[in-house]
């Protein structure tokens, strides 16, 4: 039995970098660009963008998009939009977070992004996370 998709890949399509010193960023965002889906190829694209931002310079953008084959269209169909990106995004976070992790290693140290669970999120207004003191972090959705 074939699971419903797969993941075809993800590959950055834009960065704007900005970062002055050494410290830990004050937020950070995941957001989503409009998805599309071929309906004859069966290929679902998502256009999932994270935002980094440190104190007294410009928002950093990684821009990405993510590609999956939808195996089972009824389990596709099953699913409001907004499930199926959420599930599609958590499934391809990990990978992003490695990549803002590779992209940004230099002397500062490099960004390490949360480990979350985003299956359930609403990506329509995006997930932010701003570290409040040391070791608390509040969660928006």
């Amino acid at each position: 039995m074939r699971p419903p998709y797969d993941v075809l890949g993800y590959q950055l399509m834009d960065l704007t970098y900005h970062r002055l010193g050494k410290g830990i960023p004050e937020m950070f965002k995941i957001t989503l660009g409009k998805s599309s889906f071929d309906q004859e190829k069966q290929i679902y694209v998502i256009f999932p963008i994270i935002e980094v931002k440190f104190k007294e310079a410009e928002t950093s953008l990684f821009r990405y998009n993510a590609a999956f084959r939808i195996n089972d269209s009824t389990w596709k169909d099953s699913l409001p939009q907004i499930q199926l990106d959420a599930l599609l995004v958590s499934s391809i976070y990990p990978f992003l977070r490695m990549s803002v992790h590779q992209i940004t290693d230099d002397s500062r140290g490099p960004i390490n992004l949360p480990i979350i669970d985003l299956r359930f999120a609403n990506f329509e207004k995006g997930v932010t996370i701003e570290p409040m003191q040391k070791n608390k972090t509040t969660f928006q959705n």
